[in-house]
Formats: structure tokens, sequence, C-alpha cells
């Protein structure tokens, strides 16, 4: 189909903007007219004024204060309110009224345009008389100076009647030509406006982001065109937003399940990105971040001026950074500036490294190195030294041989203890992520007896009590041989450390789904600075006694492991003199 040019819907219409442009005309007639009786109106009044200058002159050379009295028949003269003032706008002499002390009209618009330009003129209500008054004011000059200023004010009554029954004409002829410009106007206004408010609702909906519907295409071959052109418009931002929106959730996926931290901040040092992990490395919110300055979030100076650094240097930089507030935490912090496509710089990337694990795995791969040899060399110089002894002094004294191959012995037993701890406790720290337990389920009665039998002996010997606390029938799913080691570790513990006529207590119970099983002695307990370290291998509260009743120093460790490897917590409450409690807690399976 033949779509119709807009001009052939438009022409018609021309002879109404014709009558429209009458309509203007009327009124432009009649502002002009207005204007030309209030600008014929002024100058008659400035003409007065200039006319009473030299009267207002007399009067000022006779008597200044008497010129209230002439002022009225100044009135009568030029026809008009008559005021009079001095140059600084006070009040002089009223034809109207008597002036109140300190009255001042410097403010009056046309006596400001009087001092700026030699005359003034303004149209304003006059309250007293409750009608619209012209004033003009004009200065008068004496001896080269400003003697003072004369203002002249007439009501617009008379102006206003006449000008009303020509502004009716003009009224009465602009309604007949409305009446007819409305209708014409209607009808061409729905031809017109129909399409155009199709588009816009079209073009509202687009612009809150829904482009599932395209615009009709209108008859008009302007409007289709407009249409046409929306359309496509739609389309091209459909795709470009959905890739947009494609492209931002796939970098908010990757920066939120990064495990190293990343900030971005602009050049003022703005937050513009802050992902969740540098979030939880630096502790702060990340939704209440982004925005903010960096200074603002982040109280640490060494990272306030790293990152100004890497704003200001020409490629990536490197540091490290112990965050102290947050105990002791280790970042490493890798930056390089951020540029735009031209090459400027518009702010810096810092990706966060959390290397404190690391480096407390580094110390304790040391301390264990430093350990294990302390702990490996001591019995193997013991057994060399008395090898020595026994080649050099001792081969033909049975007893004194007898005496060296029991220490050589008891010195090699301790050395295989230790290796064996080391052996068991490796496959446990290798194998724990990876370790199927064979669980079954366990009467825990029987359990801690087992393990109460184990170090039975020891007992007997140092005459220590242990007292077995548990329910009948009470179960558990562990892996027996496993759990029997970990509880005959710290039974062997807590007999070591207790005097003879003490009790050791081993007790088990299920609180709220969760199995506790707790050995409690009634020895010389724990400082408080050691408690955090027990569990560490080779170390020992007093290593000397230790070493002197045989310990490894990897028992605890060891329980540790086999409690991890069971998704369980082992804890310990010790205070000097009081004795101490180990917990195994083992969750609900």
């Amino acid at each position: 189909m033949r779509k119709r040019r807009l001009i052939g819907r438009l022409y018609p219409s021309y002879l109404l903007v014709t009558l429209a442009a009458l309509l203007a005309i009327g009124g432009f007639a009649s502002y002009s007219i207005n204007g030309f009786y209030h600008q014929s109106l002024g100058d008659d009044l400035l003409v007065r004024a200039r006319l009473l200058g030299p009267l207002v002159l007399q009067g000022l050379a006779r008597d200044p204060a008497g010129m209230q009295e002439e002022a009225r028949s100044w009135a009568e003269l030029a026809g008009a309110h008559v005021t009079v003032l001095y140059p600084d706008g006070r009040v002089m002499a009223d034809s109207n009224r008597r002036p109140e002390p300190g009255a001042n009209q410097i403010d009056r618009p046309e006596i400001r345009a009087a001092k700026r330009s030699g005359e003034g003129r303004a149209i304003g209500y006059s309250a007293p008389l409750r009608e619209r008054v012209m004033s003009v004011a004009l200065p008068v000059y004496s001896d080269g100076g400003m003697a003072a200023i004369i203002r002249l004010g007439v009501p617009l009554t008379f102006i206003q009647r006449s000008l009303w029954f020509f502004n009716a004409r003009l009224l009465l002829g602009g309604a007949v030509i409305a009446v007819l410009a409305a209708l014409v106007s209607w009808f061409m206004a729905q031809r017109i406006a129909r399409p155009l408010a199709v588009m816009r609702r079209g073009a509202d909906r687009f612009a809150q982001g829904d482009f599932a519907e395209r615009l009709a295409v209108p008859d008009l071959e302007e409007f289709a065109s407009l249409a046409e052109a929306m359309n496509r418009m739609a389309a091209q931002l459909d795709e470009r937003i959905r890739t947009v929106i494609s492209q931002r959730n796939l970098q908010e996926a990757v920066l939120a399940s990064m495990v190293e931290g990343v900030l971005a901040v602009d050049v003022e040092d703005t937050i513009v990105a802050l992902n969740q992990a540098a979030g939880r490395l630096l502790g702060v919110d990340v939704e209440e971040t982004v925005g903010h300055g960096l200074a603002d979030v982040v109280s640490n100076a060494a990272i306030q001026w790293f990152v100004g650094h890497v704003r200001s240097a020409s490629g990536p930089v490197e540091e490290e950074v112990v965050l102290h507030e947050r105990g002791g935490q280790v970042l490493h912090m890798h930056g390089s500036v951020l540029r735009d496509a031209r090459g400027h710089a518009m702010g810096a990337a810092i990706v966060l490294h959390d290397l404190t694990q690391l480096r407390r795995l580094e110390q304790v791969r040391q301390d264990f190195v430093a350990n294990v040899s302390h702990e490996l060399r001591t019995p193997i110089t013991s057994i060399k030294g008395f090898v020595e002894t026994i080649q050099q002094h001792a081969q033909n004294d049975p007893e004194e041989l007898d005496r060296f191959l029991k220490i050589i012995g008891k010195q090699a037993d301790r050395l295989a203890a230790i290796l064996e701890d080391l052996l068991a406790l490796s496959r446990m720290e290798q194998e724990g992520g990876r370790m199927e337990l064979v669980l079954e389920s366990v009467a825990l009665k029987t359990c801690l007896q087992s393990a109460v039998q184990i170090c039975s002996h020891k007992a007997v010997e140092k005459g220590v009590s242990v007292v077995v606390q548990c329910e009948d029938g009470l179960t558990a799913r562990v892996n027996g041989p496993l759990f029997e080691q970990a509880l005959a570790n710290l039974l062997d513990n807590a007999v070591k450390y207790s005097e003879s006529g003490k009790t050791v207590f081993i007790a088990a119970e299920r609180t709220n789904g969760d199995l506790t099983v707790s050995v409690r002695d009634e020895g010389c307990g724990i400082a408080p600075e050691h408690l955090p370290r027990l569990f560490e291998r080779f170390y020992r509260v007093d290593k000397a006694r230790s070493r002197a009743m045989g310990g490894t120093g990897l028992g605890l460790a060891i329980v540790k492991h086999i409690v991890h490897v069971h998704r369980g917590r082992v804890e310990v409450e010790s205070a000097p003199g009081k004795g101490s409690t180990f917990r195994i807690v083992l969750p609900a399976r």
C-alpha cells in the first residue's frame, strides 16, 4: 500500500494557521496599545516633573522644612501625587500625607533608575489607593550636584478603562477564532498525535529496558520511517545490553569465584570494585565499601601507600604486608595501573593473596625439621657414645657392658617409637583429606575400657587410678583402632603427668546428638600460654620432664589428626595446679 505523505494531511490546516496568526496579531496589537498608553503617560509625567524642578529648587532655597505645604500646590499644578526626596531617598515632602520620621524610598525601582540613568518609571500597586499606579522619578540638580528627586504618581484607572473596552472587542473576535481553531486543531491533533503517542509509549518501554515488543508502523511515510528506525534501534540496544549484561555477569562470577582478593580504585583512590575474597582479607563489607575512599575503608597505612605507589608506577609492583590489627595476617599484594583504550591511567588494580597459612606452615616445617633433628640426634648420640665406651673400656666388664647395652636398647626403643609415630602421623597427614574411614558402630564403654587396658601397666606402676564413666549401650560410629589409639594417647599423657594416688577420669556422653569423650586428670596443669600449641608436633611444656618420661612429643599431634579424619575437634582446658581436661567432640552421624 502506497503511504501518504504528511504534507497531504497538513495542507488543509494552513487556513487555520492563518486565523491563529490573526489572533496573535490581535494580541500583539493589544499589547502594543497598552505599551503606547503607558509610555505616553510616563513621558507626560516626566514633562510635568521637569516643570516642577525649578519650583522645588526655589523651595529648597527658601525653607526645605516648609516644602510640605508647597507639595500640595505642586500636586494640584501637576495633577499627580508629588513626593520630594533627598538624594539618599529620605522623604522631604509628600502631597498626600506628612512624611513619617525616617521614611525612605531609596529601594523603589523608579528611584534607583533615576539615580542610575537620570530618569525612572515604574508601575506598581498602591495599597492606600487599592489600584495600580504609574510612578516616575526625576533628579533635580543644583550647582552641579543632585539636590533632590521628584517623584510623580498617577492612578491607571482611566487608561485601564479605555484599554478594557479595546481588549473586550479583541477578545470577542479572538474567542470566535479560538473556537474555530480548537475544532480544527482537535481534528488535526487526533490525526497526528495518535501515531506519535504510540511511538512515545514504545519509546518509554525501550527506556525502561523492555525490548520484547516492537512499534507498529503507521501509514504515514515520515512516521513509518521513524517507527522502523526506533525498532532497529531497540533491536540493537537489546543485543548490546544482553552482551553487556552477559559480560558483567561473567566478570562478577569470575571475581566472586576467585580465591585471590581483587581491589580496584580510580585516580582519586575511590574503590570501584571489590570482590568477596578481598572483603574477607581486609575485614570489610563489600556492599558498604564500593564508592567510598580507600582511606575511609582500609586503615592500614602500608596498603594505602602501596595503592598510591602502584598508581604512580610504570609497571607491576609487588609487596608483602603484615596486618597486625588482624592478628598478624600476611598479605602478598600485586598491583598494576588500570588504563583505558587510549592508554590513559584511570586507577589501579590490586590482587591480594593470603600467605598467612603458608608462612605458618613454613614456620611449622622449620620447627619440625629442627625438632626432628634434635629428637633423633639425642638417642643416636647416646647410642654412639655408649658403643664407643663399650669398645674402649667395658668389653671386659660384664656388669658395665650389660648396663650400657640396656641403655643403648632403651635409646633404640625411643628412636623406634619416634620413627613409628612419625610414620603414623605422616600417613594420616597424607591421607587425611582422602582417607575413607571404615566406620562401625562401637560400644563406647568397651572402647574406653580397651584404651584403659593399654595404659593400665603405667597406671599401676605410678599408683594412679583410672575411672571409666560411660552409660551402658552408648554407641558411636567410629574407626575402632584409630579411636582407641587417640584415647590411649590422651590417657597415657594423663597418667604420665599425674602424681601417685591421683585419679584419671575418662567419660563419654552424648549432648544434642554430638559425642563428647573427655579425659580429666588431677595433675600439675598447663599454663595458658602453652595451650594454643599443645597439638603441634614435638611441642613440650616441660621438655626435660617429657623426655625423662619417655615421650616422643607426637602423641597429641596424632590425637588431633585422628579426630580430624573423624570430622571432629579436640579441646583442652587446664590451669596450673588444677589438672587438665581434654575433650574429643564428634558430630552426630
